[in-house]
C-alpha cells in the first residue's frame, strides 16, 4: 500500500490501493478521510476511514455523498447543494454521456430554478427512484470492501452492532439481555 514507504499513504496510493480512477468525489473522499489536513493518511487515519466507509449500508454512502459536495446550514443542520455542488455531484458521479447523468442534471437544474438549491430530501427522493444511478457511489464502497478484508466481513460488520451498542441495550434492558444470555447458555 505505501509504496515510497514514507508510513503515509497520499492520494495516489490510496487511489492505487483501492483501485479507484481519480474523479472529483474519489478526491473528496481522500480528503475527508484525512482528518489532520496534512495531505496523507497515517494508519490511524486510514482504519478509522475504511471502518467507517465500509460499515455504510446503501442509505448512508448516499447521504455521505450528497454532504461531499454540499454546504450545512449551523442552526437547521440541514444540508443543501447549490449549482456548483450540483455539478460537481453529478459529475463526478456518472459519466456526462450516460442517460442518468442527464436525467439527474435536469431534474437539479429544475428544482434549483425554484428554489434556488437542492436539499438532501431532494436528493433522497431522486435517488429512491433512480436505484440504478446510485451504482458508481455503492461500487466504489463495495471496491473498497473487497480490497480490505472482503466483502463479506463488511455486509456482517454492517449490521452487527458495535460492542458498546450491545453494552448500551443490555443496560437499558436488562431483562432482555439476560433472557437472551441465558437461551445462549441453555440452548
Amino acid at each position: 500500500i505505501d509504496s515510497d514507504r514514507s508510513g503515509y499513504m497520499d492520494s495516489f496510493e490510496f487511489l492505487m490501493w483501492a483501485d479507484i480512477e481519480r474523479s472529483p468525489f474519489a478526491e473528496k473522499i481522500f480528503k475527508i478521510f484525512d482528518h489532520d489536513l496534512s495531505g496523507e493518511l497515517d494508519f490511524v487515519e486510514f482504519v478509522c476511514a475504511i471502518w467507517n466507509f465500509c460499515t455504510m449500508d446503501d442509505a448512508d454512502v448516499v447521504s455521505f455523498a450528497f454532504e461531499c459536495f454540499g454546504d450545512r446550514n449551523p442552526v437547521t443542520k440541514e444540508w443543501w447543494l447549490q449549482q456548483e455542488g450540483v455539478d460537481l455531484l453529478t459529475q463526478s458521479i456518472f459519466d456526462v454521456e450516460t442517460q442518468a447523468y442527464k436525467t439527474c442534471k435536469v431534474f437539479f437544474d429544475d428544482i434549483i430554478m425554484r428554489n434556488g438549491k437542492v436539499t438532501e430530501r431532494d436528493w433522497t427522493k431522486w435517488t429512491q427512484h433512480n436505484r440504478r444511478s446510485l451504482r458508481p457511489i455503492l461500487s466504489l464502497r463495495n471496491q473498497m470492501r473487497s480490497r480490505c478484508v472482503g466483502k463479506k466481513f463488511w455486509k456482517r460488520g454492517a449490521r452487527r452492532p458495535c460492542l458498546g451498542e450491545r453494552r448500551a441495550r443490555a443496560r437499558a434492558h436488562p431483562r432482555r439481555a439476560r433472557r437472551g444470555s441465558l437461551r445462549r447458555a441453555s440452548g
